[in-house]
């Protein structure tokens, strides 16, 4: 997917945006564009991760998307969606074998991601699952 299609993933995955437009451009993609990343080794499940759509995430991961798939600093999905505080995607990322002591290359897990967001559901939750 070149650079300037990821503005308007980007943009389809904005928190609060409703529905629309994703899930009929996600049935569309294939499975090179699901494992493919950006400048930022970003992929489109780290978006989806932002945005914390569930139904969206299943979609990627029945394409074939990676769930434990690394951005530049190591991010995952799962750090992303504990930054943001989507409890059901966290779980959904976990029982579709997200790491849950996936480490950034600062060191931080996404129990520290959920912790310094200051979403503390999300670190209860994380340590449920055996989180650190």
């Amino acid at each position: 997917m070149p650079d300037r299609d990821w503005d308007i993933v980007r943009s389809l995955f904005r928190p609060g945006k409703k529905k629309l437009p994703m899930e009929k451009f996600l049935s569309k993609i294939s499975i090179s564009d699901v494992t493919e990343t950006n400048f930022r080794e970003t992929t489109l499940l780290h978006f989806v991760a932002w945005t914390g759509f569930v139904d969206l995430a299943n979609m990627l991961i029945s394409k074939g998307a990676n769930v434990n798939a690394k951005s530049f600093s190591h991010w995952t999905p799962l750090h992303t969606a504990a930054r943001g505080g989507h409890l059901e995607l966290i779980k959904f990322l976990i029982a579709n074998g997200a790491d849950v002591n996936a480490r950034t290359k600062r060191g931080n897990t996404p129990l520290g991601a959920a912790r310094t967001s200051g979403k503390g559901k999300a670190v209860i939750l994380l340590r449920s699952f055996g989180g650190k």
